[in-house]
């Protein structure tokens, strides 16, 4: 069992007592920031302070996104989607690939193929439609840094 909470409000001394209340009853306890993981996503009552990443890490903008190279998202609906933060279904996988495919197809897919290479070939920024090219989590969420792997990885592919 994990457990997480906002410490954007809490004092010092409110974090440590979340540490002293479930520290010793849990698996994972993380006091996270509030980032912007939803591009497009109106956040008008919570404000997102852009200079410290989701665990308090220093913030460093990677261009090529980790999970796409391991996680897609199964929607409540059977859509696939090609990010687990697609929470506007606008980045469905599985309609272009006609009818009914199973989650090892869409994985198997070209379309999925494409897209983890567009992050490769750097293009994140220059895909203005996809959602990536404003990811808060790329930025402030401390994903893997592969970066500096990515020719090698292009290549492999």
């Amino acid at each position: 069992m994990n457990i997480k909470i906002n410490g954007d409000i809490l004092t010092d001394e409110q974090k440590q007592h979340f540490f002293d209340t479930f520290g010793n009853i849990t698996d994972g306890i993380f006091v996270e920031h509030a980032i912007d993981y939803w591009p497009k996503f109106e956040q008008d009552e919570v404000d997102i302070d852009e200079s410290v990443g989701l665990l308090g890490n220093e913030v460093k903008e990677v261009s090529v996104c980790p999970y796409a190279f391991y996680e897609m998202a199964i929607n409540s609906d059977g859509s696939y989607s090609l990010c687990r933060f697609d929470w506007n279904h606008s980045m469905l996988l599985g309609r272009e690939l006609g009818e009914y495919k199973s989650p090892k197809k869409v994985w198997d897919s070209t379309l999925l193929w494409e897209f983890q290479n567009m992050f490769l070939r750097g293009e994140r920024i220059s895909r203005a439609y996809l959602l990536c090219s404003k990811c808060g989590l790329l930025k402030q969420g401390m994903p893997e840094d592969i970066d500096e792997f990515s020719e090698l990885l292009l290549d492999r592919m």
